[in-house]
């Protein structure tokens, strides 16, 4: 019943436009302009030791919002707030009130598939007309060819500062991901758009947050490879592959 709830979703917002290290994100802050991207939700988590985890997420419509499912996975959609920009700055949040988790997700896996997550909020944010539509396909890495994308999330330094906005260089296709040999991705690669390693990390914190290009949404933040000489490398869920799958019978 949820997989087919999840389907319902994906093709709504279709149709409407708009080993590594697992899930280990560290790295580094920079601006973040709430206005330039009002879509861009950051998630609180609460724990059942009482700590708050902060994931991020993009509204994708009125009450949908898109973030990974390892953000979510085994919450209880009561310990869920949405909060449009950071939740250290904003006090303007959404109760969820219904959860999706992907089907294929498998917490316990070192394959990873299916990271990706649903919440509907119970009411609009009133003054957010704008949401980001959802575009990218595999024709647009054809040749080898990189895009220039940004990435935005609410990984946090201090209690002052959240939320960084950065530019990337993004690859596709079965050799794009380091380790592409390994079993975590030999089989898997058509699901993962991969920035080129570089130095600059992301923080526990980014996790599902959007991968942006040609100014539509082509990812969600998954997870990372540390890579030899201190690069990492992030992984992101190409959004495109869920939404040929959503459209099967």
């Amino acid at each position: 019943m949820q997989i087919f709830a999840l389907i319902i979703l994906l093709s709504f917002i279709v149709l409407n436009e708009f080993k590594s290290t697992k899930h280990v994100h560290k790295g580094l802050i920079d601006d973040f302009k709430l206005e330039d991207y009002p879509y861009v939700m950051c998630l609180k988590i609460l724990l059942p030791n009482k700590r708050v985890e902060t994931c991020t997420g993009s509204l994708v419509a009125e009450l949908f919002v898109l973030t990974a499912a390892h953000c979510v996975y085994g919450k209880d959609k009561k310990d869920l707030k949405v909060y449009q920009g950071s939740r250290i700055k904003s006090h303007d949040s959404r109760n969820v009130v219904k959860l999706y988790v992907h089907e294929s997700y498998n917490h316990t896996s070192e394959v990873i598939i299916g990271d990706l997550s649903i919440l509907k909020i119970e009411k609009p944010f009133s003054h957010i007309e704008e949401y980001i539509r959802i575009g990218g396909s595999p024709i647009d890495f054809a040749n080898n060819k990189y895009l220039k994308c940004i990435v935005i999330g609410f990984g946090i330094i201090n209690a002052e500062h959240e939320g960084f906005i950065k530019q990337i260089m993004v690859k596709h296709g079965r050799k794009a991901c380091e380790g592409y040999d390994s079993v975590q991705i030999i089989d898997t690669w058509q699901q993962y758009l991969c920035e080129v390693p570089n130095k600059h990390k992301t923080y526990e914190g980014d996790s599902g947050g959007p991968m942006i290009c040609n100014n539509l949404q082509y990812g969600v933040c998954s997870f990372s490879i540390n890579i030899n000489g201190g690069d990492m490398q992030t992984v992101y869920v190409f959004i495109d592959y869920y939404r040929k799958w959503s459209k099967t019978p």
